[in-house]
């Protein structure tokens, strides 16, 4: 069922670029807000991707919009029937995180590691990062970092690793089987920041540690829809990927698929080779350009 089907047959309002109204634009549907009551068609609709932004009061989810709409229905079946809740979400039910053996606390070796890269530990530590030490039985996974990856409400739904010496790969994260959420669905840190806030949109968790608060990871230069979807939410988005010639071409194209969403985006291209490598100085000149 198309959204815009579900409008008409309850004889609710909206306007599409057949009304040809200076604020409609292509890909998405325009209604009265219910939740600022302004009487405007503030409440924007992308049919592409499910998801509403009020130009006067931010993101909302579909559910509490649908409910606004519609008080009287079973909003979950509504969402089912609209594809914003997919039949492969019932299988991930019954999954279950698995957690690698030997994880603890950070040891000195982990320590040491956070520190010669200019990462502020007890930062870190908000994030649930943990260590893995010495193991004989799995070789392959001793002396690493254990970055947990939470959702928004705080969960840990996958993880991944990072090595504190030389050992290949240096990443390795939760298989298909060991995750609840795909972990290039994630944005790294969401958990910690708040919708409409100005934030960063990085690559790797190392980047997002050493910008700080408001600095999300998107785990490699690619971006799913997912994730976009996700930024999108956002009301300021500064994209701050490598400086690489390759990888500031998928800033770019980010950005552009960004600027169709309510908001701002903006592409900055550091000095340092990544955000991970910038001075104290350049960071903090980064954050006071967009934080103040």
């Amino acid at each position: 069922m198309l959204f815009r089907e579900l409008l008409r047959s309850r004889g609710v309002l909206f306007l599409d670029t057949s009304s040809r109204d200076k604020h409609v634009r292509a890909g998405w549907l325009q209604l009265q807000c219910p939740f600022c009551g302004t009487g405007k068609w503030h409440l924007g609709y992308n049919e592409s991707l499910n998801y509403f932004n009020c130009y006067a009061c931010g993101w909302h989810s579909a559910y509490d919009v649908l409910r606004e709409l519609f008080p009287c229905d079973d909003i979950r079946l509504l969402l089912s029937q609209l594809g914003v809740i997919r039949l492969q979400r019932a299988a991930a039910i019954d999954k279950r995180l698995v957690i690698p053996e030997g994880v603890g606390g950070l040891l000195p070796a982990h320590c040491d590691y956070l520190t010669s890269r200019s990462i502020d530990i007890e930062f870190v530590l908000r994030y649930g990062v943990g260590g893995i030490g010495h193991d004989p039985v799995r070789p392959y996974m001793q002396w690493r970092l254990f970055i947990p990856v939470y959702d928004v409400r705080g969960n840990i739904v996958t993880w991944t690793t990072r090595a504190v010496g030389k050992s290949i790969p240096a990443y390795l994260s939760a298989s298909k089987e060991q995750e609840l959420v795909s972990i290039k669905s994630m944005l790294y840190g969401e958990h910690l920041v708040t919708y409409y806030d100005v934030v960063f949109i990085v690559e790797g968790v190392f980047d997002a540690w050493r910008i700080g608060s408001q600095a999300l990871a998107t785990f490699g230069k690619s971006v799913t829809v997912e994730q976009k979807r996700k930024i999108a939410r956002y009301a300021k988005r500064i994209i701050c990927f490598d400086n690489e010639p390759d990888t500031q071409e998928q800033a770019k194209k980010l950005c552009k698929e960004l600027s169709l969403f309510p908001g701002t985006t903006v592409n900055v291209c550091l000095d340092a080779p990544d955000p991970a490598d910038a001075t104290d100085n350049e960071i903090k000149r980064l954050r006071n350009i967009f934080l103040k």
